[in-house]
């Protein structure tokens, strides 16, 4: 609102440098493909967004064929870009790839959560805390489904989303993320040195599993540990880096540190309840 009556303006950003960032410092590196060096010896990523969901400038919804962004894996930028037969400048992919992140990608995260979940009987008798963790996850996944939308009007009152906005565009886009399946990602793993975001989790998610393993009976009943994972800790980080991706390097080693911190507290906790 400040911005469309001329009060405020943009802050200067480096466009290119903001897509690799969004891509490689998040969840969404699991669209990896492969890499190859171009003619001068750069090792350029290739990433690639299949049935890639769009709303439109008119408010419409539509979904393209395939999104292709490739970056120079070295340097931290965005080469080129591509959306079915157009050319994409990095301005265009920053806002495509930041929509797609916390709309049709975010709602898979969350998703997956329902597979962590054990609201029985028997689990709110032995763990009440935990039970009552699977109740507020399940409301909270309702309520971020079905009423996000229900906010629209007012914030076009209030300037703070443009009148063009459709809500059942907001909910197509989200229906497309839950429906379609996650990316196969088999050479994620090639982007550890590249990108924090990957390197951590390559090394925390064996820890986790063997340590969740040790616990699952006694506290997580009928959870699935992978499910676990991706709900809780991949979306907690993605949610908590991606605004942050400008100064992205210096914010995740800190979180990194909270995070393992808090892993610490969760084992030692267990440990001696058992």
């Amino acid at each position: 609102m400040l911005y469309k009556r001329g009060y405020i303006t943009p802050k200067p950003f480096d466009a290119e440098a903001v897509v690799s960032n969004l891509i490689l410092e998040s969840a969404i590196a699991i669209h990896y493909q492969g890499k190859k060096k171009d003619a001068d010896g750069n090792i350029i990523g290739g990433f690639f967004f299949p049935d890639f969901p769009i709303v439109t400038q008119d408010g419409g919804y539509t979904v393209a064929d395939l999104l292709q962004v490739d970056i120079d894996l070295e340097k931290k930028r965005m080469v080129s870009a591509k959306m079915d037969d157009r050319e994409l400048n990095a301005s265009e992919v920053a806002i495509l790839i930041f929509f797609y992140t916390i709309s049709a990608f975010h709602v898979k995260l969350h998703s997956l959560s329902n597979w962590a979940i054990n609201m029985e009987k028997e689990q709110m008798k032995r763990n009440p805390f935990i039970a009552r963790n699977s109740v507020i996850t399940t409301l909270y996944n309702y309520f971020g489904y079905s009423t996000f939308s229900q906010f629209f009007p007012a914030w076009k009152l209030m300037g703070l989303l443009g009148k063009e906005w459709k809500s059942q565009s907001w909910i197509d886009t989200i229906v497309h993320g839950i429906s379609e399946n996650a990316f196969c990602h088999p050479l994620v793993n090639e982007l550890a040195p590249y990108s924090e975001f990957v390197d951590f989790h390559c090394k925390l998610r064996p820890f986790f599993h063997k340590e969740f393993a040790k616990v699952k009976s006694s506290y997580f009943p009928g959870c699935n540990g992978e499910a676990l994972y991706i709900g809780k800790l991949i979306r907690s980080c993605n949610v908590w880096i991606v605004p942050r991706n400008k100064d992205h390097q210096g914010h995740f080693q800190v979180h990194i540190v909270m995070l393992s911190y808090v892993l610490h507290r969760l084992l030692v906790t267990t440990e001696r309840r058992q």
